[in-house]
């Protein structure tokens, strides 16, 4: 049986064979079963031009990828998400040719990219508005583009991340996704030059430290872009233009406000790939998104939280917990707490996060004053994307108080999210 591994950067390799029916696949180094993928009676075509490749083609395909129509059919079928990385870390000086990940990359712009001493690096020429791109073809529409970047200057000099609706370098076209980052602020923007050019949708200041690697990330999911910033923060940007705009192409750009006082930032890596809606981006893959999420919080002195009799946050910024909606789109949320009940009746509590609610649930029906653990399932969320879950709590008729303790003598208190994974999840 011929094998082959495919790497990726960001998770655990996984090692691809063909039995006597199907072409499987497993993770290197585990005793998990082969899992059957694509049968190799559909891999085999009627001979001439448009013939799908066989399982042999399949595995060459896998550490040899091309643009070919028919692997792009196989892709958009059976979801595998086709990633591209760049790192210019000890690569020695030169053009920028191709990806690590084997894909050409297409230089244009006003100046050239070249690699200098272990970056992406614009030449300057002391213009304003002169721009470098790097562009590569996804074969699929983009579903995550990020960067490794470092500003050398407090001025605006600007990194760029664009999914352009066609190759950008041949002329600028329509873009769902204008995301410009600068040391102090960034701005996501849609751009379609039929109706005005740039219409921003979401932007944020901040302070960047010069001279210091930076990342930041962007997913896109039908018309909403997650935006994972430098500083950690998560942001969002809605717009039916990032859905309608977007293509196969990522691109990305500095930019050289002024070359003078402000040269452009300086690029370390590069990375994008194509994601079909059931498919995982290349930063939270699949092993992150099988892993549970968990917070303990503790303090040297006592918090101490009152819980209303009508619902109210409770905890805002203690027990915020941030997780990655898994593909299966549910999670077994649990809480352990410190509680103090008096009288006989109930605190009701409940985990949120910005688009789902789970039903409320007693965690103590009479009086009490100890820690009590409790579990709900949260689901219906959007795979891949991330959020914030907090809490909102009360208490109901005779409980005459009720609060959540937290440090000092009542301990720690912990916040665990799980992901469920069933026999129709591609975990």
């Amino acid at each position: 049986m011929a094998r082959s591994t495919l790497s990726d950067l960001h998770g655990p390799k996984t090692e691809f064979q063909k039995s006597a029916t199907h072409l499987q696949y497993h993770a290197v180094g585990t005793s998990d079963p082969w899992q059957n993928v694509i049968p190799l009676a559909e891999l085999q075509g009627v001979p001439g031009a448009n013939a799908v490749p066989t399982s042999d083609a399949i595995a060459a395909l896998v550490t040899n990828p091309i643009a070919s129509a028919a692997q792009k059919a196989i892709d958009s079928r059976y979801g595998f998400a086709y990633e591209a990385y760049f790192d210019a870390t000890g690569k020695a000086n030169g053009a920028l040719a191709a990806m690590d990940s084997g894909q050409p990359i297409y230089n244009f712009g006003d100046v050239i990219f070249n690699i200098s001493g272990g970056k992406i690096v614009q030449p300057v020429l002391n213009e304003a508005g002169v721009g470098a791109y790097a562009e590569v073809d996804l074969r699929g529409k983009l579903g995550h583009i990020g960067a490794t970047f470092e500003f050398t200057s407090a001025q605006r000099g600007t990194v760029v991340l664009i999914s352009p609706s066609a190759a950008w370098r041949n002329g600028v076209v329509a873009a769902g996704v204008h995301f410009g980052i600068w040391p102090t602020g960034w701005a996501f923007t849609y751009y379609n030059q039929a109706t005005g050019g740039e219409v921003v949708v979401a932007e944020g200041t901040h302070n960047l430290p010069l001279n210091t690697p930076l990342d930041v990330d962007i997913y896109v999911e039908g018309a909403l872009a997650t935006i994972v910033l430098p500083d950690g923060k998560i942001k969002y940007a809605e717009n039916q233009n990032i859905a309608n705009l977007s293509g196969a192409y990522a691109v990305w750009e500095t930019f050289e406000v002024d070359g003078a006082t402000m040269p452009p930032p300086r690029i370390i890596k590069m990375r994008a790939d194509s994601a079909p809606a059931y498919s995982v981006p290349a930063r939270d893959n699949v092993k992150k998104m099988s892993e549970s999420v968990a917070l303990a919080r503790s303090f040297a002195t006592t918090l101490v939280w009152d819980i209303p009799t009508t619902e109210a946050a409770i905890g805002v910024s203690y027990f915020a917990t941030e997780f990655v909606w898994p593909v299966s789109r549910k999670v077994i949320v649990t809480l352990n707490v410190n509680i103090e009940l008096v009288g006989t009746d109930n605190i009701l509590v409940r985990p949120v996060t910005g688009t789902r609610v789970a039903p409320r649930q007693g965690i103590q029906q009479s009086a009490y004053a100890g820690s009590v653990g409790s579990s709900w399932l949260l689901e219906g969320g959007v795979a891949g994307k991330r959020e914030v879950l907090d809490w909102q709590a009360l208490r109901t008729g005779g409980a005459t108080s009720a609060k959540l303790r937290v440090g000092g003598n009542y301990g720690v208190a912990t916040v665990t999210i799980a992901p469920v994974v069933g026999p129709d999840t591609f975990l």
